[in-house]
């Protein structure tokens, strides 16, 4: 990640590296909401009311159905969404920087077809010891 920092360029491997670390840490996140309450809570107490004039008691089951629904669809999204990117990259190898068959061919490999530019490397005189 580091060098795709400096090097300011977005590469679909590191994207998705990205996407992957903030959506573990939101399920981390979630996990331990809905675990405290399963777990540590004894008791509850309170009710929230509405402006329209309602009121609803508060129950751990209340509180901790959201980010159970939330982390049942990360279950459910999460392996959805590593196929998919699995089933891109068979059917789009050279954006994901892949070998083709033929790499003369295409446009990720067009520099390859260049020709090669020489670089001039510098004479150094080599000094032979002085005898003794």
């Amino acid at each position: 990640m580091g060098h795709q920092a400096q090097g300011l360029r977005a590469e679909p491997a590191g994207l998705l590296v990205a996407a992957a670390h903030f959506l573990s840490r939101a399920q981390r996140y979630l996990s331990r909401t809905a675990r405290d309450l399963r777990r540590r809570v004894a008791s509850l107490s309170g009710e929230v009311r509405y402006r329209d004039g309602q009121a609803e008691s508060l129950t751990p089951g209340r509180l901790r159905e959201p980010p159970e629904s939330a982390l049942k669809a990360l279950a459910w999204g999460l392996p959805l969404l590593a196929l998919a990117c699995a089933l891109f990259r068979l059917r789009s190898p050279a954006l994901w920087g892949a070998r083709t068959a033929r790499p003369e061919s295409g446009p990720v490999h067009r520099h390859l077809r260049q020709p090669a530019v020489p670089v001039p490397v510098p004479q150094v005189p080599v000094l032979a010891p002085e005898p003794i």
